[in-house]
Formats: C-alpha cells, sequence, structure tokens
C-alpha cells in the first residue's frame, strides 16, 4: 500500500517527467535560436579584440531593446494554455493568435526608429567612438529583423500553449546550417560576399527568420492539428478586449524582462570604461551565461504554460509539483555549468581567443573572475526565473515584474558602482556587486511565491 509520502513523491517524479518532455523541445528551440548567435560571436572573434568589445556593447543593448517589445508576447503561450486548459477545442485560441499578430504589426514600427538611432545613446554613455561605429551595420540589420522576430514569437507562443512546441524546434533545426552558414559568409566576407563584420550576424539572421515566418504560416493553416483554431480565418475577430487583456498580461513580462536586461546592459556600459580587455572579457563570458539563460527560458516559459493550464483546471497540486518540478531541473543544469567554469576556464577562453597570446593576459585574468562570479549568478538566476514564471502562470506578472526590477536597479546597479569605482574594485568587484542584486531578487520572489501558493484557493 502507498503512503502519502510514496504518492507525493511519485506525483512530483511524473511532474518532472512531464515538465520536462512539454519544456524540452521550447528549450531546444531557445538554444538553436541563440547558437547561431553564439557561432556568429565565434567566427566575429576571429577579426580581432575590437570587435568582440563591440559585441559587447552592442548585443546586450540590441536584445535589451527588442525584448522590450518581444517578452510581452509570452503573454500569448499563457493565455492560449489557459483555454486549452479549460476547452481543447476553444474557438478563442485562433483569436488570441490573431490580435497578437496585430499587436505585433504595431509594435514594429517604433521599434524600428529606436534601433536605427541606437549608436546615439551609445556615444551618450561615453561608449568609444570607434567601437560604435563597428556596430552600426548590426543596429541597422537587426531594425528590419524585429518585424519577423515579433510575428515568430507570437505564433511561437500559440504552438507551445497548444502544446506543439515541436513545431517551431524543427524549423529551427532545419534553418540553423543556413544561418550559420549565412553568418561566415557575411562576418568575415568569404567568396566574394562583403565583409560585414559584426553587422554581418543580424543581416544573416533577417534572410532566415524572414524564411521561418512564412513556413510558420504555412505550417499553422495547413496542419490538421491547428485546423480547429481557425487562426487565418476570417472574420479575423480583431477587439480591442483581447487586444487590451494582451498587454495588461505582456506588459509587466516585458518591463520586468527588458528592464533586468536593460540594468545588466548599464553594468555593460560601467565596463566599457574600463577598457578593451575587460569589454572583451565580458563578451566571452556572457557567450556561456546566455546558453543557460536561454535554457532558464526556455524551462520557465514550458512551467508558466503548464501551471497556467493547471490554473485553468483548478488544480493546486499541479501547480506545486510543475514548480518543484522546475526548481530540480534548473539545479541540476546549473551543476554542469559550475563544473565547466571552475575546471576548464582556460579552454573555455581559448575556444574564442588564444589565452597564451601576449597582449591577452588582462583579458584572460577578468574572463576567469567573470566565470567565478557567473557561477553565483547563475544559481539565483536561475531559481528566480522558475519562481517568477510560476507567478506569470498563475496570472500575478505585476508584483514579479516589481521584484526583478528593484532587485537590479536600486540594488545591483547601486552596489557594482560603489564596488566598482567608488571603492575601487574595478570590473571584477563591479560584476559582483551586481550579483547582490539577484540574490535578493530570487529570495524576495521566494517569498513571493509561497505567499500566493497559500492563498490560492484550488481544487487539489
Amino acid at each position: 500500500m502507498n503512503t502519502p509520502t510514496d504518492t507525493t513523491k511519485h506525483s512530483f517524479w511524473n511532474a518532472v517527467k512531464k515538465v520536462l518532455f512539454f519544456s524540452t523541445p521550447i528549450i531546444c528551440n531557445s538554444l538553436l535560436n541563440i547558437l547561431p548567435s553564439l557561432a556568429s560571436i565565434w567566427i566575429l572573434a576571429r577579426l580581432g579584440k575590437d570587435q568582440l568589445a563591440a559585441a559587447a556593447i552592442a548585443t546586450p543593448t540590441y536584445y535589451t531593446i527588442i525584448t522590450v517589445f518581444l517578452a510581452g508576447f509570452y503573454a500569448v503561450g499563457i493565455k492560449v494554455g489557459h483555454c486549452f486548459g479549460k476547452d481543447k477545442n476553444s474557438n478563442e485560441i485562433g483569436q488570441w493568435v490573431r490580435n497578437a499578430i496585430l499587436l505585433a504589426l504595431l509594435a514594429c514600427m517604433p521599434a524600428i526608429i529606436i534601433l536605427l538611432n541606437v549608436d546615439h545613446l551609445l556615444l551618450w554613455f561615453g561608449q568609444q567612438p570607434h567601437l560604435v561605429k563597428i556596430a552600426e551595420p548590426f543596429f541597422f540589420f537587426g531594425a528590419f529583423n524585429i518585424i519577423f522576430m515579433l510575428i515568430n514569437s507570437a505564433l511561437n507562443q500559440y504552438l507551445s500553449g497548444i502544446g506543439h512546441p515541436k513545431i517551431a524546434l524543427i524549423l529551427s533545426v532545419i534553418t540553423l546550417p543556413l544561418v550559420v552558414a549565412l553568418s561566415y559568409l557575411l562576418v568575415l566576407g568569404k567568396i566574394g560576399f562583403p565583409q560585414l563584420g559584426l553587422g554581418g550576424i543580424n543581416c544573416a539572421s533577417l534572410i532566415v527568420d524572414s524564411i521561418v515566418t512564412v513556413c510558420a504560416i504555412f505550417i499553422i493553416h495547413f496542419a490538421k492539428w491547428s485546423k480547429p483554431y481557425r487562426v487565418f480565418s476570417k472574420p479575423l475577430g480583431l477587439t480591442k478586449e483581447h487586444c487590451v487583456s494582451l498587454v495588461k498580461l505582456g506588459w509587466p513580462i516585458s518591463v520586468q524582462v527588458s528592464g533586468e536586461l536593460a540594468a545588466m546592459t548599464a553594468t555593460a556600459y560601467l565596463l566599457g570604461l574600463f577598457g578593451v580587455s575587460a569589454l572583451a572579457a565580458a563578451q566571452i563570458t556572457g557567450q556561456y551565461v546566455m546558453v543557460f539563460v536561454m535554457i532558464s527560458m526556455g524551462l520557465s516559459s514550458g512551467v508558466a504554460i503548464l501551471v497556467s493550464q493547471a490554473h485553468g483546471q483548478k488544480n493546486l497540486l499541479a501547480v506545486k509539483h510543475t514548480a518543484d518540478a522546475g526548481m530540480f531541473i534548473i539545479g541540476t543544469i546549473y551543476i554542469i555549468f559550475i563544473v565547466a567554469f571552475f575546471g576548464f576556464p582556460t579552454k573555455l577562453i581559448d575556444l574564442y581567443l588564444n589565452s597564451q597570446h601576449p597582449h591577452h593576459g588582462q583579458l584572460v585574468r577578468y574572463a576567469k573572475d567573470f566565470m567565478m562570479i557567473a557561477a553565483l549568478y547563475l544559481l539565483f538566476d536561475g531559481i528566480r526565473n522558475v519562481l517568477t514564471s510560476t507567478l506569470r502562470g498563475l496570472q500575478d506578472p505585476v508584483v514579479p515584474m516589481k521584484i526583478g526590477i528593484a532587485g537590479l536597479w536600486l540594488i545591483g546597479l547601486p552596489c557594482a558602482y560603489l564596488a566598482g569605482f567608488v571603492f575601487h574594485g574595478g570590473p571584477v568587484l563591479l560584476r559582483l556587486g551586481f550579483t547582490v542584486g539577484v540574490i535578493v531578487a530570487a529570495i524576495w520572489i521566494a517569498i513571493r511565491y509561497k505567499r500566493i501558493l497559500n492563498n490560492t484557493q484550488l481544487g487539489e
């Protein structure tokens, strides 16, 4: 006879399997989306330290800006997942997607204007003019790619919400060789292509993302399992109520994620004041940190949708087990990164630049120290992301947003500035000071999660 403890353990491991099964395609898709960027930076490193330094200020700036517009589309998956949890044949599912596409088209206009003028912002923040010049083509091509990125984000969230995240994964697998090959040709200027340097990364993405958008629309319109939702049917059913509801749920997510990225971008600008070596070292470390972050975000997206479905079914026990499973999975993944950072830091650096080069001594020292700090940062950031996504699935996005922004802007950045400049700790203590804000935010969000769970009245 099973005891209550045995039953709970069994339910927990079932939840782990369910979260892994559901989230793995989303995680893989997230990694495949970022893999071209990782490969492109590796290719870019062939052009020297200045190109890496320019990427260190350009990429966080770019991702911060596009995330202002992209992150809000997580609301689509949550809304679709909630409808799917209540009624798998709900006609409203297609309506959510059509309104999301409308919002995507409206959002791309201000995004393009901002990206085309971001070079002025970098100069105003005191970044070196020659690095800003290197970054200009990167923002130019990225500005026009935002159109396809926003539409793809809405469509991918729809696919995840109805339990078909593998479609986006398959498209990413198919197009991955193309985007890496194009990046190689355009970044380095091979076989007659122009050498675009850093700009070649987003030029390649623009070409491939336009193809992916057309393919995704075709699949969603003609696939048998998607036809019942009539995503592209007429009448379109565009309503103010649906748009407002998506914005209300999405804007706190957007503000939180982009606000946190903005804080990290501000940290990169502060590092830029210490010179090219600090920036290049941060870029190398950031490549590995980004892999973990994308895994964490993919897992968190899956957790949010599963929690939203459980919430729609009024199943509190499923909510608890889903959150616990997410924490267990991210903790297991974290161990792999700890081993890499502490065991093989020099090898990780050598993948980008020759650590034995006489001009790279300071850069290597910075990079090794940054990896040690990243080991602490990732632990608390992973916990924070999973619990935040759980609260979003419970329709509580606003307070986690405030906690995330407060932790990084009111605690992390001031600590970074004080440690790096006032107390003359340099780039290393600057990064450590910023991590303090992440730790405080993680503890704060855990307290919020416990409180919400205790006050949630759902069936078990």
